[in-house]
């Protein structure tokens, strides 16, 4: 999956990709050839000033381009927008790169009929996969429009949704998974986000808030590229390539976890615990054995023994693999009664047997 984000060669003006379909259309033309889909970065929230209806809809008393003089945030920004748009906008992006000057745009106006149109017409003459939505400002009755169009063009589309950490009062405290709860149903992924603290959270606040488990979703970590020990028993990792997630992926796929079921730390069936509260760990119950992500929320290092549940208690006795993982552990076998040193903030993964 690749996602094009907007200030970049494919996609340079923010939230009207229309304007380079045909270089899109070339691009996910070549990706699919490689078997790769594609999405691009195509949301409500502000709208490039290359945007041939910018200037019209901005004489529109502030339907579309909400009047900032209302909020103290109106006007200044580049001076493009000084000189030709009215005093009540609101300045949004400036990506130098491509040039690009942005508008903040109201999230609730005729404008979403448009966005819609235009993603009809941005699928049909690219043949893209999905949206990547950074952060969202309409409601969940658009939110269906969308999914409804992309299921109109596309075999299976995706939705990625990316929002930073809203919880802090410049954004009225308001927790992400919160305040897209709503539109999760026709999401495929999160991507949460700038301002995560990852190593600070509670186990409970990353299965909750950040993980996107519980909505059924995948979900992907941002901040300094997050925590790989503690992600993977979310089965998470950092995007690439922000994060180069190839060793783990090949440890994925020797060990064909995504043919396997995940029974979380968070499960009353759980195969595997530890002896340590804080230490968690997650199963794969896959075709050749069971693999166990291990992470830490103990302030401490701490030594932990492994605990099977009655169903694989015959795993009691058989060794555990730490099979070597770039940038992620050092290989290393543990006898069945060894204890298992984990720092504090870190995990493993481990190789046990053969699954019931």
């Amino acid at each position: 999956m690749v996602n094009i984000h907007h200030a970049t060669a494919l996609a340079p003006y923010i939230n009207d990709p229309l304007l380079s379909a045909d270089t899109l259309a070339a691009y996910t033309e070549s990706a699919h050839g490689l078997g790769l889909k594609v999405k691009v970065y195509n949301t409500v929230r502000e709208l490039t000033a290359h945007s041939p209806e910018v200037l019209p809809l901005l004489q529109l008393g502030g339907e579309i381009f909400p009047d900032g003089a209302q909020t103290g945030g109106a006007g200044a920004g580049h001076i493009w927008l000084q000189e030709h748009a009215p005093a009540g906008y609101v300045s949004a992006w400036y990506a130098p790169n491509v040039d690009d000057i942005a508008v903040v745009t109201a999230g609730e106006s005729r404008w979403q009929n448009a966005y819609i149109h235009g993603l009809d017409q941005l699928l049909r003459r690219t043949g893209l996969d999905g949206v990547y939505l950074d952060d969202i400002a309409y409601d969940r009755h658009t939110m269906k429009r969308v999914r409804k169009v992309l299921a109109r063009h596309c075999a299976q589309p995706e939705v990625d949704i990316h929002s930073a950490n809203q919880f802090n009062a410049k954004d009225g405290l308001a927790s992400s998974a919160n305040l897209y709860l709503e539109l999760l149903p026709y999401t495929d992924r999160l991507w949460l986000g700038e301002y995560f603290d990852y190593d600070a959270a509670s186990a409970a606040y990353w299965l909750v808030e950040v993980s996107g488990i519980p909505f059924g979703l995948m979900g992907e970590m941002l901040e300094g590229g997050g925590n790989p020990w503690r992600g993977m028993v979310f089965a998470m990792t950092g995007r690439a390539p922000r994060v180069d997630n190839r060793p783990l992926w090949d440890f994925w796929a020797n060990h064909r976890l995504a043919e396997a079921d995940m029974v979380g730390w968070w499960a009353a069936n759980a195969p595997v615990r530890t002896s340590h509260p804080e230490v968690l760990a997650t199963s794969w119950l896959t075709p050749a054995g069971l693999v166990v992500a291990l992470a830490s929320w103990a302030g401490t290092e701490v030594d932990v023994q492994l605990e099977f549940s009655p169903g694989y208690a015959q795993l009691a006795s058989a060794e555990r693999d730490a099979p070597p993982i770039h940038d992620f552990q050092a290989g290393r076998r543990y006898a069945p009664k060894e204890h298992i040193t984990v720092r504090p903030q870190r995990g493993l993964l481990l190789v046990i047997g053969t699954s019931a």
